[in-house]
Parts: C-alpha cells; sequence; structure tokens
C-alpha cells in the first residue's frame, strides 16, 4: 500500500500493496507524522528550496531479499540555477538500514506523480493482468542542473536494498550536496521511505509475511522529530 502526502494532503493506494499497513492506526500515525513534517519544511540555502513546503511524502513498500525498493519527493523551485552534486542514505537512528543503491531525477510533467516503485529503473506493476511493467525513466542525479522557472515539479528518487527476509527497512530521505553559484550547500532532504523485505516476492505477488507495524510505527515517530529538528 502507498502512503503518500505531496501538496494538499492526501493518499495514494496501489492495490497490490493494500496489505503494506495492517491497522488504520498506523495510517492515522503516518498522516499526523507527515503533517507536521510539512510544516517544518522551508527554505534551503542559497536561495534552493530543498524541502519545499507541501513537497514531502511517505512510502511503505514490500520488495524481495536484495532488490531495491524506490522512494520519491519533490525539490525545488528554484529561483537560482542549482546543480545536484551528490547524495547519501539519510537513516533513521535505532532502526534497520539499508543499502543506498541508486538516486536520480524524474520530471513530473514527463510521466505524472509517482512515489514508489521496485527495480531500477523505477518500475511499475502492469496496470492490468497481462499486462508489461511500467518503468519510470529518470535522469542522473550527479550533474542534474535544476534551471528557474522549468522545475516547479521534479521529483528525486532513491532506491534502496535490504538483505533480510522479515525484516523491515527504514529511512529518512537523502543527505544532498548541490551547487549554487560557485558555492556548495549540503541539507538533509525529506522523504520516508519503508520497505518490508519478504520471500517469495515479484512485482504483481502479494506477499505473505509481513513485518512488525508496531516497529514502523515507531520509525515514523522518529523520521517526524527528524525532520522538525531540520
Amino acid at each position: 500500500m502507498t502512503r503518500a502526502i505531496s501538496g494538499a494532503l492526501r493518499a495514494a493506494v496501489h492495490g497490490r500493496r493494500a496489505a503494506a499497513l495492517l491497522c488504520a492506526g498506523l495510517v492515522l500515525a503516518l498522516v499526523l507524522a507527515l503533517t507536521l513534517v510539512l510544516a517544518a519544511s522551508g527554505a534551503g540555502d542559497g536561495g534552493f528550496q530543498l524541502n519545499p513546503s507541501g513537497g514531502l511524502a511517505g512510502f511503505g513498500n514490500f520488495t524481495g531479499p536484495g532488490v531495491p525498493a524506490d522512494f520519491s519527493g519533490f525539490v525545488g523551485p528554484s529561483s537560482v540555477q542549482v546543480t545536484l552534486l551528490s547524495a547519501t542514505l539519510l537513516p533513521i537512528p535505532g532502526f534497520p538500514v539499508p543499502r543506498l543503491v541508486h538516486v536520480g531525477v524524474h520530471p513530473v510533467q514527463e510521466f505524472g506523480d509517482v512515489g514508489e516503485a521496485n527495480y531500477w529503473p523505477p518500475r511499475l506493476p502492469p496496470l492490468y493482468p497481462g499486462g508489461a511493467p511500467i518503468t519510470m525513466p529518470v535522469a542522473a542525479f550527479h550533474g542534474y542542473r535544476l534551471t528557474p522557472g522549468r522545475h516547479s515539479s521534479l521529483l528525486i528518487f532513491y532506491s534502496f536494498a535490504g538483505s533480510r527476509p522479515g525484516v523491515d527497512y527504514f529511512a529518512a530521505g537523502l543527505r544532498v550536496t548541490y551547487r549554487v553559484g560557485q558555492t556548495d550547500y549540503t541539507g538533509n532532504w525529506y522523504a520516508y521511505g519503508s520497505s518490508c523485505v519478504t520471500t517469495p516476492w515479484n512485482l504483481t505477488l502479494r506477499p505473505r509475511k509481513h513485518c512488525s507495524s508496531a516497529q514502523a510505527s515507531r520509525a515514523v515517530a522518529a523520521y517526524t522529530h527528524m525532520a522538525k529538528q531540520g
């Protein structure tokens, strides 16, 4: 099940992940947590909004051992030209840390607002039985330039992998370094992601084993605290 907030408060649900949240209380916890995060987001350094107001997202996913789980969130808009330089995983202290495997960018105008996927490039399940998976076009993160007035709806996709079945892996987003003019800045880009590693698994198979909903609820609370601190 997809859990998302982007712009106005909303939730987008993918049928194949309808079991990703195990109780209504966890849904409520995520909504309340991310609402606080949205209120805390603000302008970044150098005239660039790394965490634009209303542009954060939170997602829960399932994946197989070592298979990338992909998550996204918005950046910008920018009043100046920005060059993205590097990114490292932003873990949630005290929770299982996955391995960052990919980072890319996606102009929303080309494909639409999609929050989470699997594999890399990000792949979505078929829209109908027997159909082909949908692959998201992503550009390289390193060296990507955001031009003023052209990137009001830009997504960063990051992809991580976990190895142990039955374990839910968590990330708060990325630690991003970018350049404005001749100056480099580094800041936290918040886009919560969690992925329950399960087996057997494939892109269309409904998983049979779930991870701890109590742990996920605690991770959301910890994430909210991190984002409020900036």
